[in-house]
């Protein structure tokens, strides 16, 4: 199978998996709709930066999206962790977030971190 209908395949298998639209992907990785749908036609094969937006959005390896690898999903470790109501409802909203916003979630969280140490010393 060529190198671009491959990556084309993956893509979409991917999005159907988890059930996103191209909208909801370009919202997410803030790459176009329109080149999505350039990536899903097989025209097109991201560059490296889009590539990683895309498998972290879809929650897939960028590796099996370019068809280096058979696993889907990039080994990760697993954490065991109990979770309260509002812990899990934190993580999923997490989830939705641009990278971006992610960031910035994380830079305010440590923030507080800090803030609340200073506080306590």
């Amino acid at each position: 199978m060529d190198y671009y209908k491959l990556f084309a395949q993956r893509l979409n298998d991917a999005m159907e998996l988890r059930d996103i639209s191209a909208a909801e992907i370009a919202r997410q990785s803030n790459i176009s709709e329109p080149m999505i749908s350039r990536y899903r036609s097989g025209q097109y094969i991201p560059r490296m930066k889009a590539l990683d937006r895309l498998a972290e959005v879809l929650r897939v390896s960028p590796h099996w999206l370019l068809g280096e690898s058979d696993k889907m999903q990039a080994e990760v470790p697993e954490f065991n962790l109990d979770l309260v109501p509002a812990e899990y409802d934190m993580v999923q909203c997490y989830r939705k977030l641009t990278r971006h916003n992610k960031s910035l979630l994380c830079d305010f969280a440590k923030m507080l971190l800090s803030r609340q140490r200073d506080q306590n010393n």
